[in-house]
């Protein structure tokens, strides 16, 4: 593979090789393998996905090739991020989202605007690629910038949460360089539900069955562990999709920003 090109796309490996391998899935599989077996991680075989996460904010982000990127106008992480050469920011620190929706509505309220400094506001636009935290891992361990992260209040949102925070089950190989272990839950947390004034809806047999595997988990601290288990009992969730848009004005000047400055977090 190397032999053939230097860096290659996860799709193309998969299209190229149609013969050995009867789905995409089982490509990034057999190269997690080999990651394992041989202690090395994706990128260092070459190897890339599509990067989805999108930035906005105080960042400038320098390529090898000298292409700079403004993040003032939102930019798509870089898919090669490894030809990252550095990262130039004023940012006091990250506001890190868990949907393109929310980022989209965070920009239409003038985030940057309302909080008063330089921050950069990120998505990984639901589950997160590799790109997108290994650029959020970089930017806390170059700049020391805090990340707090606005999810859902529902099983997926915290499993997202938790994704960033200690990685995923299929990327343990590649341990600290895609973790944040130092995130801070911003919210929504289940037990602020009873307190804001927005739509709920009740959890189906999916979400209990996925509350009660992440319960499971051995690395979920007690703050976590005690959130999941409200939104066990309480039986309902939230997303921050179905809040209107005046309201969700009102929710980041009373919500957000207060959380953050009184750090509110877990």
């Amino acid at each position: 593979m190397r032999s053939q090109s230097p860096k290659v796309h996860s799709l193309h490996l998969y299209s190229g090789n149609c013969e050995l391998a009867d789905s995409q899935s089982k490509v990034h599989r057999a190269v997690n393998d080999v990651c394992y077996v041989l202690n090395t991680t994706f990128w260092n075989l070459g190897v890339f996905a599509s990067s989805k996460g999108l930035m906005a904010g105080a960042l400038l982000i320098y390529m090898s090739n000298g292409d700079v990127i403004n993040c003032k106008a939102p930019s798509f992480v870089p898919t090669n991020f490894t030809y990252i050469d550095r990262l130039e920011t004023t940012a006091s620190y990250i506001l890190l989202v868990e949907k393109d929706t929310v980022f989209e509505k965070m920009l239409s309220t003038r985030i940057f605007s309302l909080i008063h400094e330089n921050i950069i506001l990120v998505t990984g636009r639901g589950y997160p690629d590799i790109a997108s935290r290994w650029i959020l891992q970089r930017l806390h361990t170059e700049h020391r910038l805090a990340i707090y992260m606005l999810a859902d209040a529902d099983p997926c949102g915290i499993e997202i949460m938790l994704t960033y925070r200690h990685g995923s089950l299929t990327q343990a190989a590649n341990g600290l360089q895609l973790t944040c272990p130092h995130l801070k839950w911003l919210g929504i947390h289940p037990s602020d539900l009873k307190h804001l004034r927005m739509p709920t809806e009740p959890l189906v047999l999916n979400d209990c069955r996925k509350i009660e595997f992440l319960l499971r988990r051995e690395y979920v601290d007690t703050g976590v562990r005690q959130e999941l288990n409200i939104l066990k009992y309480c039986c309902r969730k939230a997303k921050l999709d179905n809040m209107s848009n005046n309201k969700f004005q009102m929710f980041v000047c009373d919500y957000v920003i207060n959380k953050i400055k009184r750090q509110i977090v877990i």
